[in-house]
């Protein structure tokens, strides 16, 4: 019983796409350790490469429902579209179930080879990025939120496609895209962000 109400009391605190106020401690190890499950599906290219096919473009712009071209950062669009669907998991950095926060850890550790310390969406914020309006938000981009939970501080984030359309990790969807414009994420904005 004492076990179990430990595993409850852990599970809670980990819920930071919902509160902001409990952040990860640990220093993540690199993408290629035997200590993550970063595993790509083999019909999903590599995003190490340079150069992408129109036909994976495609294929990645559907996923997403935007229009990629070559002119975008696709790396970042084809590495999105192949974490459309994973669950959604509080403290999940891959594709067995993420979070909000470790959807983001997971993409720039994959696309920009950038180690970011997982931690909540309002550390991220803090720590790693630097204030960007809406109207200035590039390809890769990270976009912060409030929430019903949160009350004014940062509580959810996620990162900027294009088109006003933004990748994140829905606590009741799963990895999804959405609409800056969408009714809730309107209200609900705090800034975008520039990782440093």
């Amino acid at each position: 019983m004492r076990r179990l109400l430990y595993i409850l009391a852990v599970l809670f605190l980990l819920s930071s796409c919902h509160t902001g106020k409990f952040a990860y401690r640990f220093k993540p190890k690199p993408a290629t350790s035997n200590g993550w499950s970063f595993t790509r599906p083999s019909s999903v290219p590599s995003t190490t490469t340079s150069k992408a096919s129109n036909s994976d473009l495609s294929r990645a712009g559907s996923k997403l429902g935007v229009s990629v071209s070559s002119s975008d950062d696709a790396r970042l669009f084809i590495e999105s579209s192949s974490w459309i669907g994973v669950r959604y998991r509080a403290g999940g950095i891959d594709r067995n179930g993420v979070d909000c926060s470790g959807l983001v850890y997971a993409i720039y550790s994959r696309v920009y080879s950038k180690t970011i310390q997982r931690c909540s969406s309002a550390d991220l914020f803090a720590k790693y990025c630097s204030r960007v309006s809406r109207s200035s938000l590039r390809q890769g981009d990270l976009v912060f939120f409030t929430t019903d939970n949160s009350g004014s501080r940062i509580g959810h984030s996620g990162i900027y496609l294009k088109g006003d359309k933004f990748i994140h990790a829905s606590s009741s969807k799963g990895v999804i895209v959405s609409s800056l414009n969408d009714a809730y994420w309107n209200k609900h904005w705090y800034s975008g962000g520039r990782v440093r």
